[in-house]
């Protein structure tokens, strides 16, 4: 009795006080994973309060990833874009139709009138190229015409720790009996939602700690650490192997480099864009690093195009920005050309 009030309490606290969202975007169970491409839970539908000046609006549709509803089969005509990417992709902290794949698909829908063309959103927020590769892998089975990958500068640091691992761990543990029987009624809780949010920094300090001669200064400015080094040489033999994979399969490929706020303000020689713009030409991928049309698109507010000073997150006009761009880049130089004006 007295667990279950202080259970209560704490609840009402952590809701009060902002501590953590009632509720969080969860991932699919073993037999929900085995019956869909993507690895949302189908149906969700809320306003994320994960930080509290931005609230946002999230759905999920019936194959598993986030935005508007997607059938399985591809209809006659139709050309599908399935974009893979970590948080920049999956667009945390603005609505379905902000995000990045919802503007690159309104502004293709446009000036492809005579075809219908349906861009997926398979961002996964703290993923990084492993785990996209795994979600590309994965959607193949939904015809796409092309994949694009987009990369940001926390990719490399997110090699440290692969999350698709840590992802499959969650799914199986809650497949099982008893947290199969418990986790429904307690996931959606702030209570819950702060424990995963511990756990999370927990994680991320023991990784620091655990690699001492990396850190968040050494990525922005493009450091090159022996640790930095190893992750750049990690990040570049998995693009190439995904290029490799998708040539097999007869599937265009572009690489997409959409690069922080840091990154934006000051041109730079070495930082992280820069290097992951050079190689992915060098692998022979068609290539897009947004820093430049961000500069002449923001001016001298760059910080529009962020959700700053709360977060560096991009903002919706950001992605208005890279979306347009993107749509002329992908309409330029692959087989939109063709269907498309």
């Amino acid at each position: 009795m007295g667990c279950g009030v202080a259970l209560v309490l704490l609840e009402i606290v952590l809701r009060v006080a902002s501590l953590a969202p009632p509720r969080g975007l969860h991932s699919v169970n073993e037999s929900t994973y085995k019956s869909i491409p993507g690895i949302w839970s189908p149906g969700q539908n809320f306003i994320w309060k994960e930080l509290s000046p931005f609230p946002y609006h999230v759905s999920i549709n019936s194959l598993g990833y986030r935005g508007t509803e997607l059938q399985r089969d591809k209809q006659a005509g139709e050309f599908r874009v399935f974009v893979a990417g970590d948080s920049y992709t999956f667009g945390s902290y603005v609505n379905d139709e902000e995000t990045l794949p919802a503007q690159l698909e309104s502004r293709l829908a446009g000036r492809c009138a005579a075809n219908e063309v349906s861009v997926i959103n398979s961002g996964v927020p703290g993923s990084s190229i492993p785990t996209q590769m795994n979600m590309i892998e994965r959607g193949l089975v939904l015809k796409p015409d092309l994949v694009a990958l987009v990369f940001h500068n926390n990719d490399i640091e997110n090699l440290v720790d692969p999350l698709w691992d840590r992802i499959a761990e969650n799914r199986a543990s809650k497949s099982k009996f008893p947290v199969s029987v418990i986790w429904p009624l307690i996931r959606n809780t702030a209570t819950w939602n702060f424990y995963l949010r511990t756990r999370e920094i927990a994680r991320s300090r023991e990784i620091a700690a655990l690699n001492p001669d990396f850190n968040d200064q050494q990525l922005n400015e493009g450091a090159d650490s022996a640790m930095t080094r190893k992750l750049k040489a990690l990040y570049m033999n998995d693009l190439y192997a995904l290029a490799d994979r998708l040539r097999e399969q007869n599937l265009e490929f572009v690489f997409i480099v959409y690069p922080g706020h840091h990154n934006v303000r000051e041109v730079q020689s070495n930082d992280l864009p820069v290097w992951a713009e050079k190689t992915g030409m060098a692998g022979n991928i068609p290539t897009l690093n947004l820093a430049s049309a961000l500069r002449q698109g923001l001016g001298d507010d760059v910080d529009a195009g962020y959700l700053l000073p709360h977060d560096g997150h991009p903002s919706k006009l950001g992605y208005q920005l890279a979306g347009e761009v993107m749509a002329d880049y992908l309409l330029q130089q692959t087989g939109l050309k063709a269907i498309c004006s």
